[in-house]
């Protein structure tokens, strides 16, 4: 099958801005990330290569400037950082997990995401840095997310601890708020949430959703904005302002919250994949779920062109979700002002695909150890080593650094 629409992978020609030569392509890759206009791969063994938007030093190497903007266009090896087992890619940072449960952040802190008090709106930041409290006599994390304008991870225990920006998890009680034109709600050392025995967990610049069980009771709740309708629910009574105070719980047709394996959310979207492999999606945007007679959906449903039983993964990006089922076909929907798509349509294809990672106008998959993009390359989102202005419609292969 071909791809039959692209959302946001709008592809004219190709074309190079550099001379580099061809790599061969990154190997051995076991999980791929993404953040706005950057991608990371964590290799066997514990290295992370990252590609792209280097704006900020969230590719953790010195960029290469082109046409004013700093880029990373051949993925390059993050240095000064010990072996990991996780990574994730924000907006404009990047965090990884070590052996020890100890995380490392590097790019933009605006609003101390990558756990360093000093916030700036300017500076970069490319070596990697631990954050303070994490690791052995602290946070223990085993489990990161990186969102927008803050990190949180899934501590020992599944405990949440989080840091940066807290507008989007209305927590107060014990958090930095530290003042000047960044406002209120910020803190850079990590902050204990009253959240237990979290095992999947997805944040977005305005919300986070987790799903829990603890002892026998199993819950999926979300909290942050909830005026799109991310919560799962109209903004309740407790919403001052349109930011929850207190999570809201959201239940999912004919399913427990103890067979959620996934969760993905950004802007108006958030999407739980059970272990089924069914996708359930929630937002506000009736044209992304035509079925919905209200235009803030206020339960799950499956996206129509998403077939039950056939989602092996799940990535969003602003106003897009993506689905990966098992022949390696990535169906997306949502709401592209250039191109909407009421129904899920297949964007690219991959065989052997076992993981997808989204960003802004550009996508990525991994299979059988190796990476391939598609989409949006004017900053080096391919990581072929060349600047694609023009983007692609085909997936190709990230090359090795």
């Amino acid at each position: 099958m071909k791809p039959t629409a692209v959302l946001a992978f709008t592809a004219l020609s190709l074309a190079c801005s550099c001379s580099k030569k061809p790599a061969g392509p990154l190997d051995h890759v076991i999980a791929i990330t993404a953040g706005k206009g950057h991608a990371c791969a964590l290799v066997d063994g514990g290295r992370v290569a990252c590609w792209g938007d280097n704006g900020a030093g969230q590719t953790g190497s010195s960029p290469s400037v082109f046409a004013g903007r700093a880029t990373t266009e051949r993925p390059a090896w993050v240095a000064g950082l010990p072996p990991v087992t996780r990574v994730s890619a924000g907006d404009s940072h990047t965090c990884a997990v070590d052996r020890e449960g100890a995380v490392w952040c590097w790019g933009s802190n605006h609003f101390g995401e990558i756990g360093k008090p000093d916030l700036s709106y300017s500076a970069a930041n490319p070596t990697p840095t631990r954050v303070p409290g994490t690791g052995r006599g602290g946070v223990v994390a085993r489990e990161v997310v990186a969102g927008a304008e803050g990190t949180c991870v899934v501590a020992e225990g599944r405990k949440l601890a989080c840091w940066g920006s807290f507008n989007e998890l209305g927590a107060t009680s014990g958090v930095m708020a530290l003042t000047g034109n960044r406002g209120p709600g910020m803190a850079p050392d990590p902050q204990i949430l009253p959240i237990q025995g979290v095992n999947a967990l997805a944040r977005s610049r305005s919300h986070t959703c987790a799903a829990t069980s603890h002892n026998t009771t199993h819950g999926l709740s979300c909290w942050g904005v909830a005026r799109d309708g991310q919560l799962g629910r109209p903004a309740p009574p407790s919403c001052a302002g349109g930011v929850c105070r207190k999570p809201e719980p959201v239940e999912i047709p004919s399913v427990s919250p103890a067979d959620v394996e996934e969760l993905a959310a950004h802007q108006v979207f958030t999407c739980a994949r059970t272990k089924g492999r069914d996708l359930y999606c929630w937002e506000h945007a009736a044209n992304a779920l035509p079925e919905a007679a209200d235009p803030k959906l206020t339960a799950p449903s499956i996206p129509k062109g998403i077939d039950r039983g056939a989602a092996v993964g799940v990535a969003t990006f602003g106003p897009a979700v993506c689905a990966l089922d098992g022949a390696g076909a990535v169906r997306c929907f949502g709401h592209d002002p250039r191109r909407p798509s009421p129904e899920a349509v297949v964007v690219a294809e991959v065989p052997g695909a076992t993981k997808i990672a989204l960003g802004a106008g550009f996508g990525c998959a991994l299979a059988a150890g190796q990476v391939k993009c598609w989409g949006a390359g004017d900053l080096g989102q391919l990581g072929g080593g060349v600047l694609v202005p023009g983007g692609v419609t085909s997936p190709v292969a990230v090359a090795a650094p």
